[in-house]
């Protein structure tokens, strides 16, 4: 019996020691993280993701900036309000509006779907969501 227990603890052992440096030694790549700079919106459990002009389809899951599903921006106004109030909004879908160079602005789409606008400052500008799990459309 102790002859049987000697083996399945050697089997065993050389399992676990091919597991973590089998883990250890993969030639894997690291997945490629897209970055949504023009625009991120939510299409269910997929998402819109915009950045450098090419427009990817991803899996929203995949999506993350540090730890959240959302970018924090300040100094934002209600959209389509007379309220001049500034606040702090979790932005899970924004676009880049520049089309009108006048108006440059984040336009921001916080998780109670309540839209508002966000001027690029210097707490704005270079926050966006990236995304690993993805395809060009």
């Amino acid at each position: 019996m102790l002859h049987v227990f000697l083996k399945l603890s050697i089997l065993l052992f050389s399992l676990l020691i091919h597991d973590v440096f089998g883990a250890t030694n993969t030639n894997d790549p690291p997945p490629v993280v897209h970055s949504c700079n023009g625009k991120f919106r939510i299409l269910g459990d997929r998402a819109e993701c915009i950045g450098s002009d090419v427009v990817r389809n991803c899996a929203y899951k995949s999506c993350w900036l540090a730890g959240h599903q959302y970018v924090p921006m300040t100094e934002c106004k209600l959209a389509k309000s007379t309220d001049t109030r500034l606040s702090g909004q979790q932005c899970a879908q924004y676009e880049f509006i520049n089309s009108d160079l006048r108006n440059v602005h984040f336009k921001c789409r916080n998780p109670g779907n309540v839209d508002y606008l966000c001027p690029p400052n210097a707490n704005n500008i270079g926050k966006v969501l990236g995304c690993s799990d993805c395809y060009p459309v």
